[in-house]
């Protein structure tokens, strides 16, 4: 079961992940849960899956050629409820400019048998410039 568990959960942020490739916001939102809440590197706070969505809607404007990638990451189940994701990532932003490594800890929540994100903590290592 614990197998089954963890690998739902790397589909949800492999998901992720290709929403970030396709530029989609309103998607990234819908990973998270309804109160979800993400505290960014920069200490900006965004609740519920409305401001999300703008958040990274603004970000795509800011970073319009940058990828992510990110490691396998660890997984960590908490309950049957709740567990955890934590690894590297690292956006590059194209033109020649610098990439912003970070590391990033997500607490999940089962919702109706779905992982959903109800709290993101991505942090970056050293500035972040874009």
């Amino acid at each position: 079961m614990e197998t089954i568990e963890k690998q739902l959960i790397n589909n949800l942020e492999n998901s992720f992940h290709d929403a970030w490739a396709n530029g989609d916001a309103r998607e990234i939102a819908s990973f998270f849960t309804d109160d979800g809440f993400r505290v960014g590197p920069d200490g900006t706070i965004q609740h519920g899956r409305s401001e999300l969505e703008e958040a990274f809607a603004e970000m795509f404007k800011m970073m319009p050629d940058a990828t992510l990638t990110f490691e396998p990451g660890t997984i960590r189940l908490l309950s049957p409820e709740y567990a955890t994701w934590q690894g590297g990532v690292e956006i590059t932003l194209g033109e020649g400019k610098p990439s912003i490594k970070g590391y990033a800890l997500d607490l999940l929540k089962k919702v109706d048998e779905h992982w959903l994100i109800q709290e993101a903590h991505p942090k970056t290592l050293g500035p972040l410039a874009v």
